[in-house]
């Protein structure tokens, strides 16, 4: 049924999901959270796998955000539940959403950009995915990581490229 309606609708299948099952919200104990407060509860359910749970958090998120770097943490955050729930086009999208904002620290920039790369990855966009992976690797030959996010990006960018390019020989595209 709701594969016939995304066809009649020209949606795809997940965007007519959601707009008929609503994600649990997040319950939010005493009174409102400010974002750092919201941004460590989503870092919490992020660990645990309740994915749902972060969706919440990270739509609280993004309405309680006052500035161009929290719209992109918001956007991040809610990147890695649509990550943890399967639906990758929602992912790329946020991640974009978070990339569009201007002024960006360096750190959260490379951060969005690694996943960015994962979620080409994840939708078998392995062109787009090895060439962003890349790129990011490319900026670490001319300065070495410095802290535990720039070496997880380092890291993480390493597998996206390397995998994209397995598949890409697997396919016999390269």
């Amino acid at each position: 049924l709701i594969a016939r309606l995304a066809n009649a609708l020209d949606w795809g299948i997940g965007d007519v999901a959601e707009s008929v099952w609503q994600a649990e919200p997040a319950h939010f104990e005493g009174a409102v959270k400010s974002f750092a407060e919201l941004d460590q509860q989503a870092q919490t359910f992020h660990r645990l796998g309740e994915y749902q749970q972060l969706v919440g958090v990270a739509e609280r998120m993004r309405e309680c955000s006052n500035s161009a770097i929290e719209r992109a943490i918001a956007a991040n955050r809610m990147a890695g539940a649509f990550d943890g729930l399967g639906r990758y086009v929602r992912m790329l999208e946020c991640v974009q959403e978070g990339l569009a904002e201007s002024s960006l620290p360096r750190d959260l920039r490379l951060m969005l950009l690694v996943n960015l790369a994962n979620a080409h990855y994840a939708l078998w966009n392995l062109h787009e995915a090895r060439a962003i992976a890349g790129d990011i690797l490319g900026r670490f030959e001319h300065f070495a990581p410095t802290g535990r996010l720039q070496r997880v990006a380092r890291a993480f960018a390493r597998t996206v490229r390397g995998n994209a390019q397995r598949r890409l020989l697997w396919n016999a595209d390269e």
